[in-house]
């Protein structure tokens, strides 16, 4: 037997859809289970193949595969496998039944019924990368909303500073804190919290993110806001 035969038999026999991608039982993230089935089709994909069942064998992990890139059809295939909420008989082993009923001649039948799986390597390679393409520019866009929110709770903990440090000082004008009145509370303006520590740091010898403070005044570090962060000053920004 053959490496190929040995792939395709495990394939078809496979007991979930798990199994069917050679992964354990466990929740998987969309890129190892795209990883698991670009591995396994670059050997039974008929394009790449020319096993009499090779086409039988893509079109159960082209299943698996679309039945475990999804987080709700991930859940519905752990279910499955652990045997929990079954009701009847589930379609992986009604199509585990027929695959081993066809036997040897599966080749044939699987290429007719694979539907939109009958599709070449080429255009399977091309859906991957998009989905990759797709992911990607989620987790930068989760990434700059996240930068955004970060740096609106540091300029408004800036503001709050400085508005503390200069009633403390008495000094009752200051036009950068003028500037956030007309500010939505979700907005962050890199320049004003810039101009903002650079202002605590030269009116105030005071540092944000160290909380430290050139004032002896010991209870400029304890007053407020200042409270429990490095050395008891300003906690850094979450």
């Amino acid at each position: 037997m053959t490496e190929c035969d040995g792939v395709i038999r495990r394939v078809l026999q496979a007991e979930d859809d798990f199994a069917a991608l050679g992964l354990p039982v466990c929740v998987a993230a969309p890129a190892v289970v795209r990883s698991a089935f670009r591995r396994l089709s670059l050997r039974v994909h008929p394009d790449k193949s020319d096993h009499p069942q090779s086409a039988l064998a893509f079109q159960r992990i082209a299943d698996a595969f679309e039945a475990l890139h999804e987080p709700s059809g991930q859940q519905r295939a752990l279910r499955e496998a652990r045997g929990e909420g079954r009701v009847g008989t589930p379609a992986a082993k009604r199509r585990r039944r027929a695959a081993r009923t066809d036997g040897g001649g599966g080749g044939g039948g699987g290429g007719g019924g694979g539907g939109g799986n009958r599709r070449t390597w080429e255009a399977w390679e091309a859906k991957l990368r998009a989905l990759e393409s797709l992911e990607r520019r989620f987790q930068s866009l989760q990434s700059d909303r996240f930068a955004a929110r970060r740096a609106a709770h540091t300029l408004a903990k800036a503001e709050r500073v400085a508005a503390e440090l200069d009633e403390r000082v008495g000094i009752e004008e200051n036009a950068l804190l003028e500037l956030s009145e007309d500010r939505p509370d979700e907005e962050g303006d890199p320049l004003r919290l810039m101009e903002l520590l650079l202002y605590l740091r030269r009116e105030h010898s005071y540092c944000l993110f160290c909380a430290v403070s050139g004032f002896r005044d010991e209870q400029v570090l304890d007053f407020g806001l200042f409270g429990g962060g490095v050395g008891g000053g300003l906690p850094m920004s979450r």
